[in-house]
């Protein structure tokens, strides 16, 4: 039944517009960081707000081994440390139609003329080697650059004319970093007190409302193409932690076989222009947007003009339906007790015991909890017949 199968692959994506390239997923780090890497450390002109400072190992090679399950065989992955062993085994296992992504090290690929398919802008990285260019990456993954689409947005404000309770927004950030929820005067000024002079950021902030009241985000994933074609990824619900003024973002929820109506859902009144306005601003490759809804309507609020932690996800559900697992959740950076080893293994065996679904494991990484424990930050995807299935099968990962 699975060789049947023929996935469609970040490779296969990019082939449409590049004949030849080099996937390179890394993300800046901090110039206080302790990679050896000089090389992405963004100084001047692309800097990233970075505070509090970002895990380096996450930022230089294992956000490259979330993509590189379903990155196919097309295209060489660019990095310095390769995934586990256990990790390629698991792939392999559980993603047979998948072709093992080939590997080179960052300074062979930076070596010669290939193209780069990237995921933000790099200072040291000459503009020539990109796909892109780095300017028009830089720009479009501000948050400032939503205002300009033409679709509906949060309501913007300036310190002169703020209301409560307000969003703070750095305008360029990631991975949940530099979003402040600020209930009165008291919280919006230490805020900016924080943003300014704790994490010493100079540039440029927006404040806009807060939408409360919250019935669903839709955080929806496509690739747009050299031509401005669309080609459909996936969408997922977000759920979070609203408690205590939280925002917590806990999983997303994915049915495949409610996909079309979801698309068709958010697809002409936000995709269409998104898609429009990056094309002409010269963008091609994968990205991802949230849609807040409440009782006033729809709105962007976040833009990732780049390959996503969720691209993998999108990228291997078709397969996963294709095996009857419809329904599905994906996890980032989640806390599993136990070693690589143990968490790998523990969801091999659960695999191999249940026809209710499938674990799927994109990425983790070692650390130790509060009592000196072994435990893991996991970002994985569960693929199940229903979403009971799907629960039951994280509650077997997460029991001790």
């Amino acid at each position: 039944m699975a060789a049947t199968f023929k996935p469609v692959t970040l490779g296969n994506l990019i082939s449409k517009d590049l004949s030849q390239a080099y996937i390179l997923p890394i993300f800046p780090l901090p110039a206080d960081g302790q990679y050896d890497k000089e090389l992405f450390i963004n100084n001047e002109q692309y800097k990233v707000y970075d505070y509090p400072p970002p895990d380096p190992i996450y930022n230089s090679c294992q956000f490259a081994w979330k993509v590189s399950c379903a990155a196919g065989h097309e295209f060489v992955v660019l990095v310095d440390h390769l995934p586990y062993r256990e990790l390629k085994e698991h792939w392999k296992q559980w993603l047979p139609v998948f072709p093992s992504a080939s590997f080179k090290s960052i300074s062979e690929g930076l070596a010669d003329d290939t193209p780069l398919v990237t995921v933000a802008a790099l200072e040291s990285v000459p503009a020539n080697k990109y796909s892109v260019h780095p300017d028009i990456i830089y720009e479009l993954n501000r948050k400032s650059t939503i205002l300009k689409i033409g679709v509906p947005c949060p309501k913007h404000m300036t310190p002169e004319n703020v209301s409560f309770p307000c969003v703070v927004k750095v305008d360029m950030a990631w991975g949940g970093r530099g979003n402040i929820l600020a209930r009165n005067q008291r919280q919006f000024s230490n805020a900016l007190d924080m943003v300014r002079k704790q994490a010493g950021w100079k540039g440029d902030l927006l404040i806009q409302e807060y939408l409360d009241n919250i019935i669903k985000v839709h955080d929806c994933y496509f690739y747009l193409f050299k031509s401005g074609e669309v080609f459909w990824l996936g969408v997922y619900l977000g759920q979070f932690d609203f408690s205590d003024g939280k925002f917590e973002w806990l999983c997303g929820l994915s049915d495949f076989e409610e996909e079309c109506e979801r698309k068709n859902y958010v697809y002409d009144k936000f995709i269409v222009p998104i898609a429009k306005f990056l094309h002409e601003k010269g963008y091609f490759g994968a990205l991802s947007c949230e849609i807040v809804e409440n009782e006033k309507g729809m709105f962007l609020v976040d833009l990732n003009v780049r390959i996503s932690g969720g691209t993998s996800h999108f990228l291997v559900f078709p397969y996963m339906a294709h095996l009857g697992f419809t329904k599905s959740s994906y996890f980032a950076n989640k806390k599993f007790q136990g070693s690589t080893p143990e968490i790998i293994h523990k969801a091999n065996l659960i695999n191999k015991s249940t026809d209710k679904g499938r674990i799927v494991i994109f990425i983790l990484n070692n650390s130790v909890n509060n009592n000196n424990l072994p435990e893991c930050n996991v970002t994985l995807g569960i693929y199940g017949r229903s979403f009971d299935d799907v629960n039951e099968l994280a509650l077997k990962l997460s029991s001790s």
